[in-house]
C-alpha cells in the first residue's frame, strides 16, 4: 500500500503543476471553497498518516491479510 503521505506529495506536485493561482483569482469567490477543499484534504491525509502509524504500532503490521497470515 502506497503511504498517504506519499499520495499527498504527488497530489501536490499535480496541482502546482496543473493550477496556477494569480493574484486576479483571489476575488473568484469559489476560490475561499478551492482554498478550504485543499487544506482539508491535505489536512486529512496527514491524521489518516497518524491513524496508520499508530495501527501499525498496536497491531504490528499495515496490511490486514499479512496480520490474519500471522494469526493462523
Amino acid at each position: 500500500m502506497t503511504p498517504p503521505l506519499e499520495l499527498r506529495g504527488r497530489f501536490v506536485n499535480l496541482l502546482e503543476k496543473k493550477i496556477m493561482i494569480e493574484p486576479k483569482d483571489i476575488a473568484d469567490p469559489s476560490f475561499p471553497s478551492y482554498s478550504a477543499y485543499l487544506m482539508n484534504s491535505l489536512k486529512f491525509v496527514d491524521e489518516l498518516q497518524t491513524l496508520l502509524n499508530e495501527t501499525e504500532v498496536l497491531v504490528g503490521v499495515e496490511d490486514p491479510e499479512e496480520w490474519l497470515r500471522s494469526r493462523i
